[in-house]
Formats: structure tokens, C-alpha cells, sequence
């Protein structure tokens, strides 16, 4: 009898389940598959290796196993039988390996290379202080854009000027710096100027606001200066500067004007451009969020006008029509009711105008013919029709008289008539109706002083301005800080000559403060607390002070 250890027998099984006989399972089942590279960018007609890795439920590499590679979008990326990844057009794709069930996959993106990055402005002048959005476009070989593209920022000289990630340039001191955007190894640059001083060129207009001034040169570029608190000056920062700094954007604006706390522009093209406070949607941008860079006006409308008032703005399109945003506490959108609203609303009515201002809380408008309408706040009478009832409508300014122009204020109003006459109706406390009283009148009374040949006028807080077709200028309401460009600081209710032998074509007139366009350039005069003369100083004037920077 042969007897066999349980050593023996335990070696003869092992023997036995190696050549292949006794009880066997079979190899180990296949867990997972891993592409490498996990993701990768290719570009069209380039190809990329791809991998995949059998592995069992231990993570333990297989071998000899059969795998099949397949694509979701062939028309992308196409891959072969080895994993050989080509790209066909531009596009994400998913590459999958296949076997025995199981799976792995690669993400490819197939896309262009960048060839050529370019920054614009290619050159900039920045004001210290302010900003400046640059933007870069990346392009392939041929030209073609490539949008979405990471782009890095960076500037030759952080102590002359600063760039952000989203390529937004601040000036810092005077000198020059080169700002570099760069993506996938190509760079784009752009030449930046930083000058404490800059240079406004031949002003083509210039707006008084509340605190703060603003003027167009003659190549459509526009500049804000002095109170810029609520980022009222367009810069992108809430600097006050008593010198003009450029409006952000390199936007070439037809008109740009200044209320209390915010500002608008209109472009040639007729885009509308508001900046600075926006608790009310006065910016008409469809948010509350104050911007202190211009933000485009909703409703993709074209402007062929816009005017501002405190917390609300309006403006005429090219058919005439006005629509108003903002505020509407005072009924000032003219839309019917007293819902303020952060997007343009048409003013009711169905009033074509040919011109249009806004004042603190009303506005008005003359159509073709010469009838002026009003609506909005009328506390003092500001909207001329006989009543102190404020209105959501459109109301006709009483006394059928027919004007070229209006100009609308804090509580009251004047126009000038169409054979050159000027009346004013509202608020008279400080003698702004010019008829040499100060008793308010609930329609228009004309103005005094015996001024022939009227050709434009401005209203402003206690104080206006008018033109006579000779260039002269004329004053009247409150003397306050030389208000009224005598030379002296008295108050009148009727208009005086401002001094200094000046030929105006334009005048405009703010808080205490008035400014106007001569051939020689643009003067100011009146109250400077916050830099509105822009001639480098805060030092109030009773006669008229050249604004720097022009010729």
C-alpha cells in the first residue's frame, strides 16, 4: 500500500493547476481601462498617441488583452485601430478603449493654434489715476479669430502702470510702460503713455453738470473732471480730479453730458452710455449697481440725444420718440405712472421732439413744430402749464408761445422762443426766472433786461446763462462764488453780461458755475470747490478761467 504525504498530495496539485489540469478559474477578470493622456488639445490635421492601460479590480496591469478605440464625433477627431488620435475640425471630442465590457476614456479638444495675439489700443495716453480696458484678440495662422482663448497680462513697469488679469490699465506716475498680453506662447503689446496733464485737443462741447464738468473734443473723444465720487467721470475709479481725464472705453462720442451723480453719452453711431451712481437704474443698464466705467443703455435702441437729471435720465432715438429710466418717484419718466424702472420705458403721449432736457426732476421737449411739453415734479410750477400738480404725462407748457429750445432745471424751466425771445417759468427764490423778481410763476413770464437776438440757453440750480447771436453772454440768479462771470460776487434777477470780451458759440450752466466754447477754447467761471473749471486748481472765479489742456 503506497501512502502519500499531505505535502506531497498539495505539491502535486499545485503541478497539476500549472500544466493545466485540475479544477482552474481562469485569468484574472478585467476591471478598468486608463487612457493616457487623460486630455489633450490637438490641432486640426495633428495627430496625439493615446494609451489604454488593462487593469484588474487591484489595480494590477493585464496583458493581452484585445482593445477597441472609438470616437463620439469622427468629424472632430478620428481615431485608429493603435489609439492614434487625428484632428479634423475644430471641437471637443471624447476617445473611448473598449474591452471585455469595460472602459476608459480621453477628452481631446482639436483647435487651432494661436499664431499672433493683437492689443487694443495699440498706444494709449492714461491719465494718473485712472484706467484704461484693453483688450486682445488671438488668431491662427490665417488670420482667423479664436475667441475664448486664455490670455495673461503683465506690464514692463508696475511703477508707471498696473494691469489687471482682465487687461484693465491704471495709471500710477508719469513715464511709459509697455502692457504685454500673451496666449499660448505669442505675445501682443501696446504702448501706454501716463501723464498727470492731458491733453483735450479743440473741444467741440462742454457741459456744466452738478459738480462736475464734461466736453467732447472735435475727434469724438470725451473727458469728465473734477467731483468723480460716485465714478461720475467715466475713468473706472472714483478719483476727483480738477484736470480732465479721459472717459474709459475709446468710445468717439457725438455728445456726452453731467448731472448730479451720474453721466451719459451718446456715440455716433447712436449707442448710449451712462456711468457712475445707479442706486435708482439711472443707468438704465438693467441693474442698480453703480459702474464707474460706461455701461451700455438696454434695449439695443439708437440715440440721437440723452440728457440727465438727478437719479434719472432720458433721451430722444432717431424717430423722435423720448423714453426715459430710472427714478420716477416725481412721475419723471413721463410714462404714465410712478414706477421706476432700470431700463428705458417710451415716454406716453406718442410726442415726437426734436430736442430735449432734463432737469433735477422733470423734463421737457419741443417738437418739430415748437410745442413745448413738460412732465415730471411741479412743486414750483417747472412744468409751465398753470399748475403745481406733478404729472406722468406729457403736459403742454401754457401761453402757445413756439420754441426752438428748452432747458430744464431744479424746479423751473426757460426756453428760448423761435424769434429769439427767452421766457422762464417755476422756482424763482434766488431770481433764476430773470424777470426781475423772485416770485415763482407757474407759466412762462419772459425775461428781462431788454436782450435782443437770443440764440441758446441754459438753465442751471439758481442760476442761468444765454447767448445772444453775437457771442456775447449773459447771466442772472444767484452771484454766489462769481456765478455770474461779473467779475463781482452780486446776485441779479435779471441777466448781466459776463466779463472778458469773449465770443461764445455754446454755454452751459451747473451748481454755481457755468462754462462755454469760444474759437479760442472753452472757458469756465463760478464755483470751483471740486476742480469743475479743469485748469488745475480748486479756486473759485468771478470771471472766466481757460480749461487746460487745450491748444
Amino acid at each position: 500500500m503506497i501512502r502519500f504525504s499531505r505535502r506531497c498530495l498539495t505539491l502535486a496539485a499545485c503541478v497539476a493547476w500549472a500544466c493545466g489540469g485540475g479544477d482552474s478559474s481562469g485569468p484574472p477578470a478585467l476591471a478598468s481601462i486608463v487612457v493616457t493622456p487623460a486630455s489633450r488639445t490637438v490641432a486640426p490635421g495633428g495627430t496625439v498617441q493615446l494609451t489604454a492601460a488593462a487593469k484588474d479590480a487591484s489595480g494590477n496591469s493585464l496583458t493581452g488583452r484585445t482593445i477597441a478605440w472609438t470616437s463620439s464625433d469622427g468629424q472632430i477627431a478620428a481615431v485608429n485601430a493603435a489609439g492614434l488620435v487625428t484632428g479634423v475640425s475644430e471641437g471637443p471630442a471624447t476617445i473611448t478603449a473598449s474591452a471585455e465590457g469595460v472602459s476608459g476614456s480621453a477628452s481631446i479638444t482639436v483647435q487651432s493654434p494661436v499664431a499672433s495675439v493683437t492689443v487694443t489700443p495699440s498706444t494709449s495716453v492714461v491719465a494718473v489715476g485712472t484706467v484704461l480696458q484693453l483688450t486682445a484678440a488671438t488668431r491662427d495662422a490665417i488670420g482667423n479669430s479664436l475667441p475664448g482663448r486664455t490670455v495673461s497680462w503683465s506690464t514692463s513697469n508696475t511703477a508707471v502702470a498696473t494691469v489687471t488679469s482682465s487687461g484693465v490699465v491704471q495709471g500710477v506716475a508719469d513715464g511709459s510702460a509697455t502692457i504685454t498680453a500673451s496666449s499660448e506662447g505669442q505675445n501682443g503689446t501696446a504702448s501706454v503713455t501716463v501723464s498727470h496733464q492731458v491733453s483735450v485737443g479743440t473741444l467741440a462741447s462742454i457741459v456744466a453738470g452738478f459738480t462736475t464738468t464734461c466736453a467732447v473734443n472735435t475727434s469724438g473723444s470725451g473727458f469728465c473732471w473734477a467731483d468723480g465720487s460716485r465714478g461720475q467721470l467715466g475713468t473706472g475709479t472714483l478719483v476727483t480730479t480738477a484736470t480732465p481725464l479721459p472717459i474709459s472705453g475709446n468710445f468717439t462720442f457725438s455728445k456726452v453730458t453731467a448731472g448730479v451723480y451720474h453721466s451719459c453719452g451718446v456715440t455716433t453711431s447712436g449707442a448710449a452710455l451712462c456711468w457712475g451712481d445707479n442706486t435708482s437704474g439711472a443707468l438704465g443698464d438693467g441693474s442698480t449697481t453703480n459702474r464707474s466705467l460706461p455701461a451700455a443703455v438696454s434695449g439695443n435702441l439708437t440715440f440721437t440725444t440723452v440728457d440727465v437729471g438727478i437719479h434719472f435720465s432720458c433721451g430722444l432715438v432717431t424717430s423722435g420718440a423720448a423714453y426715459c429710466w430710472g427714478d420716477n418717484d416725481f412721475s419723471t419718466l413721463g410714462s404714465g405712472n410712478t414706477t421706476s424702472s432700470p431700463v428705458p420705458v417710451a415716454v406716453v403721449g406718442g410726442h415726437i421732439f426734436s430736442s430735449l432736457s432734463v432737469g433735477f426732476q422733470h423734463a421737457c421737449g419741443v417738437t418739430p413744430t415748437g410745442a413745448a411739453f413738460c412732465w415730471g415734479d411741479n412743486r414750483n410750477g417747472g412744468l409751465g402749464d398753470g399748475t403745481t400738480t406733478n404729472s406722468s404725462t406729457p403736459v403742454a407748457v401754457a401761453g402757445g408761445l413756439t420754441f426752438a429750445s428748452v432747458s430744464a432745471s431744479e424746479q423751473y424751466t426757460c426756453g428760448v422762443t423761435t424769434v429769439n425771445n427767452a421766457y422762464c417759468w417755476g422756482a424763482n427764490f434766488a431770481g433764476q426766472l430773470g424777470n426781475g423778481t423772485t416770485t415763482r410763476s407757474l407759466i412762462p413770464t419772459p425775461l428781462g433786461g431788454n436782450i435782443s437776438f437770443i440764440t441758446a440757453l441754459d438753465a442751471g440750480n439758481t442760476n442761468a446763462c444765454l447767448l445772444t447771436s453775437n457771442g456775447s453772454a449773459y447771466c442772472w440768479g444767484s452771484g454766489d462764488h462769481g456765478a455770474l462771470g461779473t467779475g463781482g460776487l452780486a446776485s441779479s434777477t435779471t441777466p448781466v453780461q459776463v466779463v472778458g470780451n469773449l465770443t461764445f458759440t455754446s454755454i452751459s450752466t451747473g451748481l454755481g458755475f457755468s462754462c462755454g466754447l469760444t474759437s479760442a477754447g472753452a472757458y469756465c467761471w463760478g464755483r470751483d470747490g471740486f476742480g469743475q473749471f479743469g485748469d488745475g486748481s480748486n479756486s473759485d472765479s468771478p470771471v472766466p478761467i481757460k480749461v487746460k489742456g487745450q491748444p
